[in-house]
């Protein structure tokens, strides 16, 4: 059966599994021997490969194990942990890729990390310099747990917890081609409720999503760079729970770089929470949040130590490059934005740091989710699509604290419009409508507090000494930026 599989397989696009040959050592029994971890000189129990090898044996213990396997091929058909193989939480299974190594996990392997129904210990793969391979057939299963989709989870209690669910992957390459490879299973928490999550973390690696689309119910978490090369779309999603403490982001007081390649789609459909100086880099492909990267809301303060983030708000800075697009569905926050591709603000926009519109950009706005406020400076150039209606004589698109440099090369605009940039605003001006620039004072604060434009309703405005004007058919409040001007003589 796992023959047939393969088979399938070598007629999709960018498969790269290779069976063992007929060659291959057999290597069925578990018979570790205390040696020195690669990458740091601490004992652990583990057998060395140094041919290419078969694995059909149990891999077990109470202690740190694994496997190092030194610049060959692998097919592991065998079992790690599950009651026979006296695996309990305090057992890590480290498997040491070197060389040319290339670890292939079948379809007729069982691998449990699992100390009880809700916790886990990582499974984890170490490289050398990011070559080494981990690779999924898609035939294999994570979830071996025995629980029933669309039946009550109460009326099957006797689920086991037999399955992967945290998987590390450091300096090395992860190759998947199916969601039911992925690290996730179905759990019951302390309280007896019922989740299905999982936990896959990256440091200094690659993903490289292969074969068909993928989805992922679990946390996404990285302590170091790593690329995620995606060539069929994958989605991360999961609902935030305290039994279900998931998230996309990464750990540690200092932030790291994603670089997104390939040409699927990276979905983001989960609650994102990154630390200072965190980078997005698109390179190819585009990127698809549907939650707001700068407010994690409470699951950034209740995850705990397995997410220990101290500093949350608008943290991560994304680079389009000029083949990658950027599309935010929700009210999303950022440290900066710097597009040479293609963005899409669906909702609303704050950018704490700079706007970078190069060129090649092309940028599309819904006028609904008008004005993109930037704390800091707007350079603009490229192409502006906005889309949605309005009836407005005048609506702020762009509003930058300290300056717009440059402006739209071109623009797609609703009949009967034009774009005017002011200093420090861009502004969607129907053609033919009266304009006015008006410095407001709240007389119960007296402080400068609004910027008002057009509109077709009379309204009682008041000037700089607090005087009060009437004016018709020109005032409408749609900016909270501090603007002083003068109000032009006549006004009645």
């Amino acid at each position: 059966m796992r023959t047939a599989s393969f088979a399938l397989l070598l007629l999709l696009p960018f498969a790269t599994l290779h069976a063992c040959s007929d060659d291959a050592l057999l290597l069925d029994t578990w018979s570790p021997v205390t040696t020195a971890r690669p990458d740091n000189g601490k004992s652990f129990k583990a057998m060395t490969i140094s041919q290419e090898t078969r694995v059909t044996a149990v891999v077990g213990g109470n202690h740190a194990m694994g496997l190092i396997v030194d610049d060959v091929h692998v097919c592991f058909d065998g079992q790690v942990g599950g009651s026979s193989a006296m695996m309990n939480g305090t057992t890590k299974v480290y498997n040491f890729l070197q060389g040319a190594a290339h670890f292939l996990v079948t379809d007729q392997a069982t691998i449990d990390n699992n100390a009880d129904m809700i916790n886990a210990r990582e499974f984890l793969f170490i490289g050398e310099d990011g070559t080494q391979i981990l690779e999924f057939e898609p035939g294999f299963a994570a979830d071996q747990t025995g629980f029933v989709e669309g039946i009550d989870p109460a009326s099957q209690p006797d689920w086991t917890h037999l399955g992967l669910s945290t998987l590390r992957v450091q300096q090395a390459t992860l190759i998947t081609h199916h969601t039911r490879s992925l690290p996730t299973i179905h759990k019951r928490s302390a309280a007896g409720n019922h989740t299905h999550h999982g936990l896959l973390i990256f440091d200094r690696a690659t993903w490289q999503v292969r074969s068909e689309a993928q989805e992922y119910e679990g946390g996404l978490n990285y302590s170091g760079d790593w690329t995620l090369d995606a060539a069929v779309d994958i989605r991360i999603f999961g609902e935030y729970s305290d039994d279900a403490k998931i998230l996309v982001g990464n750990s540690g007081d200092t932030g790291h770089t994603v670089t997104k390649t390939g040409a699927g789609t990276f979905i983001i459909d989960i609650p994102q929470g990154y630390s200072p100086q965190s980078a997005l880099v698109i390179d190819t492909g585009l990127v698809d949040m549907h939650t707001d990267p700068g407010d994690p809301g409470q699951a950034f303060y209740d995850v705990g130590a397995n997410w220990p983030l101290q500093n949350p708000g608008q943290h991560l800075a994304v680079t389009i490059g000029s083949a990658g697009s950027l599309r935010l569905r929700a009210a999303s926050g950022l440290a900066g934005l710097d597009c040479a591709g293609r963005v899409e603000v669906d909702t609303g926009l704050h950018v704490s740091g700079a706007l970078t519109c190069a060129a090649s950009a092309d940028c599309q706005l819904a006028l609904a989710a008008a004005p993109i406020h930037v704390d800091s400076s707007a350079t603009l150039d490229g192409h502006l699509r906005l889309t949605g209606s309005t009836n407005a004589d005048q609506l702020v698109l762009i509003e930058a604290a300290l300056g717009i440099d440059g402006g739209f090369a071109s623009a797609d605009l609703p009949p009967g419009y034009r774009l005017v940039t002011q200093s420090d605003a861009l502004i969607l001006e129907r053609i033919g409508a009266r304009r006015i620039e008006l410095g407001v004072i709240d007389p119960a604060a007296s402080v400068l507090t609004t910027r008002l434009v057009a509109t077709q309703d009379d309204t009682t405005v008041y000037d700089a000494e607090g005087q009060t004007h009437h004016v018709t058919g020109l005032i409408e409040q749609k900016s909270t930026r501090l603007r002083a001007s003068t109000i032009p003589s006549g006004n009645q």
